[in-house]
Protein backbone atom coordinates (compact mmCIF):
# COMPACT_ATOMS: atom_id res chain seq x y z
CA UNK A 1 0.00 0.00 0.00
CA UNK A 2 1.39 3.25 -1.23
CA UNK A 3 0.57 7.07 0.22
CA UNK A 4 -1.68 8.15 -2.62
CA UNK A 5 -2.17 11.89 -1.32
CA UNK A 6 -2.34 13.76 1.59
CA UNK A 7 -4.76 16.92 1.83
CA UNK A 8 -5.17 19.36 4.57
CA UNK A 9 -7.47 22.90 4.14
CA UNK A 10 -8.03 25.71 6.19
CA UNK A 11 -11.81 25.59 6.75
CA UNK A 12 -13.45 29.78 6.52
CA UNK A 13 -16.54 29.22 7.47
CA UNK A 14 -19.13 26.44 8.60
CA UNK A 15 -18.78 24.13 11.77
CA UNK A 16 -15.54 24.04 11.32
CA UNK A 17 -14.21 27.43 10.51
CA UNK A 18 -10.99 28.37 11.77
CA UNK A 19 -9.19 24.90 11.68
CA UNK A 20 -7.79 22.53 9.61
CA UNK A 21 -9.31 19.20 7.91
CA UNK A 22 -8.65 16.73 5.14
CA UNK A 23 -8.15 13.46 3.45
CA UNK A 24 -5.19 10.49 3.71
CA UNK A 25 -5.46 8.49 0.31
CA UNK A 26 -3.95 5.43 0.28
CA UNK A 27 -3.65 2.69 -2.60
CA UNK A 28 -2.49 -0.91 -3.50
CA UNK A 29 -3.01 -3.27 -6.11
CA UNK A 30 -6.59 -4.26 -4.67
CA UNK A 31 -7.63 -1.48 -3.98
CA UNK A 32 -7.84 2.17 -2.14
CA UNK A 33 -8.61 3.91 1.17
CA UNK A 34 -9.30 7.63 1.71
CA UNK A 35 -9.60 8.54 5.37
CA UNK A 36 -10.68 11.84 6.89
CA UNK A 37 -8.68 13.92 8.92
CA UNK A 38 -9.99 15.79 11.75
CA UNK A 39 -8.62 19.26 13.33
CA UNK A 40 -6.27 17.42 16.13
CA UNK A 41 -4.59 15.21 13.39
CA UNK A 42 -3.98 17.97 11.08
CA UNK A 43 -2.29 20.20 13.54
CA UNK A 44 0.03 17.20 14.50
CA UNK A 45 0.84 16.99 10.77
CA UNK A 46 1.32 20.77 10.43
CA UNK A 47 3.47 20.97 14.11
CA UNK A 48 5.81 18.35 11.98
CA UNK A 49 6.13 20.50 8.99
CA UNK A 50 6.27 23.30 10.64
CA UNK A 51 9.94 23.34 11.93
CA UNK A 52 11.36 21.66 8.11
CA UNK A 53 9.57 24.71 6.61
CA UNK A 54 11.22 26.69 9.11
CA UNK A 55 14.59 25.77 8.40
CA UNK A 56 13.60 25.24 4.32
CA UNK A 57 13.03 28.83 4.70
CA UNK A 58 15.98 30.05 6.86
CA UNK A 59 18.37 27.50 4.27
CA UNK A 60 16.87 30.10 1.21
CA UNK A 61 17.46 33.58 2.90
CA UNK A 62 21.24 32.34 3.91
CA UNK A 63 21.38 30.91 -0.61
CA UNK A 64 19.67 34.27 -1.56
CA UNK A 65 22.14 36.43 0.51
CA UNK A 66 25.15 34.93 0.03
CA UNK A 67 24.53 35.02 -4.15
CA UNK A 68 23.30 38.58 -3.22
CA UNK A 69 26.73 39.77 -1.98
CA UNK A 70 28.89 39.23 -5.33
CA UNK A 71 26.22 40.81 -7.39
CA UNK A 72 25.11 44.00 -5.50
CA UNK A 73 28.62 44.40 -3.77
CA UNK A 74 28.34 44.71 0.26
CA UNK A 75 25.50 46.13 2.23
CA UNK A 76 26.15 50.09 3.24
CA UNK A 77 25.16 50.97 6.73
CA UNK A 78 21.92 51.95 7.06
CA UNK A 79 20.89 55.47 9.24
CA UNK A 80 17.85 57.22 10.74
CA UNK A 81 17.41 60.69 9.63
CA UNK A 82 19.41 62.02 12.66
CA UNK A 83 22.21 59.79 11.94
CA UNK A 84 21.79 57.38 14.51
CA UNK A 85 22.58 53.75 13.49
Amino acid sequence: MRLESLVLSYQDYGAHKDTYKGEVRFKSEVGSIAINIGADLSAAVLAVCGKALKDHAANTADLLRANAVPLLGAPEEVTKDNGEV
